[in-house]
């Protein structure tokens, strides 16, 4: 059975999204202002609601990535995850402590914003124009 096109590349736009924002948190280059440093109060809120909800945000996103791609009616998966993604991104930009800390974050942030909203288009013309295998598993049902 051949996977939609549509929903292939969703997976790949939104899975790519996630790493954009997993780079941004984790390989971004910090600021050398010393005024800038997290110190005690901000670092804790910091790590308790953004790098922990990333983290298990992560593996429940690859467990849905994977079904979106595997499963024929994916593609409603496929688009909870995008916007999960892009909902993430915008908290994530909400944080003026950590974009101040990582001035490069933003960017990274914004790139996964639009690469998670093109995952919810293809996974919106996947659910439109299914493929198929899609259609003739649907009629042996």
């Amino acid at each position: 059975m051949t996977a939609n096109p549509a929903k292939v590349i969703g997976v790949a736009l939104v899975g790519v999204a996630w790493a954009t924002v997993l780079y941004g948190l984790f390989l971004t280059p910090v600021s050398t202002d010393p005024l800038l440093d997290l110190e005690a109060g901000p670092s804790f809120a910091v790590n308790l609601f953004v790098y922990l909800p990333a983290l298990a945000l992560s593996v429940l996103l690859v467990v849905a990535l994977v079904v979106a791609f595997a499963h024929r009616k994916g593609a409603v998966a496929g688009a909870a995850v995008a916007v999960v993604v892009g909902a993430f991104a915008m908290w994530v930009l909400a944080q003026q402590e950590l974009l101040a800390f990582r001035p490069e974050l933003r960017v990274a942030l914004l790139v996964a914003q639009a690469l998670s909203l093109l995952g919810l288009l293809a996974f919106g013309f996947a659910l439109l124009w299914p493929s198929r295998a899609d259609t003739a598993a649907a009629q042996r049902v």
